[in-house]
């Protein structure tokens, strides 16, 4: 797949996420309408489901852009993305997430084949050198084994 096609397919990927967000954020403030109407549900506590609504859907807007341009620059750097071997572990990995922690770029990997089914992993992002294993939780496994 040629450079362009992955920057676009990430593009893609973002304009689905926030599309979703969107329309998670409308089904959620049409429950609370028909709450309103049916009288389950005062004026005033309304506003504020609709605001953090909107806060939960920005934050996840939020989330899907600074996913999508750390997977553009990995790209444009020439970072490999899939088909990755990583030492002491079977099969090949793709990226699903990348994110710069304490000055090191970092990969979180999920096995090709496997998916979710089975643990991932953290590497550095350049050298493909493993630095955590067993990694159910994403970044949050990360945070739990080194930061305090």
């Amino acid at each position: 797949m040629t450079k362009e096609a992955k920057i676009k397919r990430q593009l893609d990927d973002l304009v689905d996420l926030v599309e979703n967000a969107m329309w998670k954020h409308g089904q959620k403030r049409d429950l609370i309408a028909d709450r309103l109407k049916s009288g389950d549900l005062e004026p005033s506590k309304a506003d504020d489901l609709v605001i953090a609504s909107r806060m939960e859907c920005i934050q996840t807007e939020n989330e899907a852009v600074r996913h999508a341009l750390a997977m553009i620059s990995a790209i444009s750097d020439g970072i490999d993305l899939d088909d990755i071997k990583i030492d002491g572990h079977r099969g090949k990995w793709h990226v699903i997430d990348l994110k710069k922690i304490d000055g090191r770029d970092l990969a979180l990997l999920e096995h090709s084949t496997y998916g979710d089914e089975t643990e991932g992993l953290i590497v550095d992002a350049k050298t493909h050198d493993l630095v955590l294993d067993d990694v159910w939780n994403g970044w949050t496994d990360y945070e739990d084994a080194f930061c305090d």
